[in-house]
């Protein structure tokens, strides 16, 4: 935390810490799913699918905040855009494992 006290985070946790934590809440959750898919046999055979499938799911998410910031779109805490990590930690030891982390993977991309 001490790293962003100098940076923008750091001047919006002053201004409103609320906000600031409402708005970040995603992004720990995001973490929280990338730590349980780690466990899966998926994980550990194609690690690059895995990474690849966070990164469209970090990109949905910051399209969301951009939009909320420049649209005044209204922000969901909730993105629908989770569920393709969720799915993989549910269906994680099944056969079929490593090609829905694939179909989950071209889901978050479209």
């Amino acid at each position: 935390m001490t790293l962003f006290l100098n940076d923008n985070l750091g001047d919006s946790i002053r201004e409103s810490a609320y906000k600031t934590y409402y708005y970040f809440s995603p992004c720990i959750g995001l973490g929280l799913i990338y730590y349980l898919i780690s466990f899966t046999q998926t994980y550990a055979d194609e690690r690059a699918v895995v990474i690849l499938l966070m990164n469209f799911i970090i990109s949905n998410l910051c399209l969301s905040l951009m939009l909320t910031n420049m649209a005044k779109k209204p922000f969901s805490v909730i993105q629908t855009s989770f569920v393709f990590g969720i799915i993989p930690i549910i269906f994680g030891n099944s056969d079929f494992d490593v090609w829905i982390t694939r179909a989950c993977c071209v889901g978050a991309l479209v």
